[in-house]
Formats: structure tokens, sequence, C-alpha cells
């Protein structure tokens, strides 16, 4: 994943940067490629030797406090649209991480990440 370059995000990225007293909030939209090159195609190598890219994980179920208890119990006596049966494939978590180091690096480096520490929520409202 390699960040591209876009003069036309500068204007957009000039309004997202707001300041008001103390606090100086810098919001900024980025794009990026999805080819892997370099690290990430050799982080690719590494996480591909743990499973195939398209076996799917389980993810850990929503972190969401409001789920009906109907809809706990569906999903824990097997049926695959409760919310403990999150799964998504291991080339779609690869992704994810990578996105997330990309963003974050150098201060964070989510490569040991693992699918439970992620979870698929029910809806944006919900996050």
């Amino acid at each position: 994943m390699k960040l591209l370059e876009n003069s036309s995000f500068e204007a957009i990225n000039s309004q997202l940067t707001v300041e008001t007293g103390d606090v100086h909030i810098i919001g900024r939209i980025e794009s990026y490629s999805c080819k892997m090159a370099g690290d990430d195609k050799h982080m690719f190598k590494q996480f591909c030797q743990e499973g195939q890219p398209h076996v799917l994980e389980a993810l850990s179920p929503p972190q969401t406090t409001g789920i009906s208890p109907s809809r706990l119990s569906k999903s824990q006596s097997g049926d695959e649209e409760g919310p403990l049966s999150d799964k998504c494939s291991r080339k779609t978590l690869f992704y994810l991480i990578a996105t997330l180091n990309e963003s974050f690096r150098p201060d964070y480096d989510f490569s040991a990440a693992k699918s439970h520490e992620f979870s698929r929520e029910p809806s944006l409202n919900w996050v």
C-alpha cells in the first residue's frame, strides 16, 4: 500500500483543519493504492504462512451494549445471522491491518493483530 499524492484533496483538507481556542484539529483525506509493494508483500507472505488468504476467520462480537437478548440467543444457538458468528477472510483482515499500519505509522504497528481483536458493528450509528 502506498500513499498517492492527490492535489485535488488539498482544498478539502484545508477545510478540515479547525482551530478553536487552545484546540487545534488537523483533518485530512488521503488516498492509497491497494497494490501490494515492498513491506506489504513481505508482510502478506508472512501472514499467509499462518493460513490461506481465503479462509474465514471469526471476529469478536460487536462491542455495542444495545444488542437484544433474542438476537444473542439466536447466534448462540447456531443461527449464522447473529453477531457472534461474524467472519471475514484472512485477506480482508490483512487489508485492514495494512491500512491501519499505513495510517498510523510509525507510532503504531498492527502487524501482530488477530481476528478476535476486531469486530463488525451492526451499523455505523453504533460506532
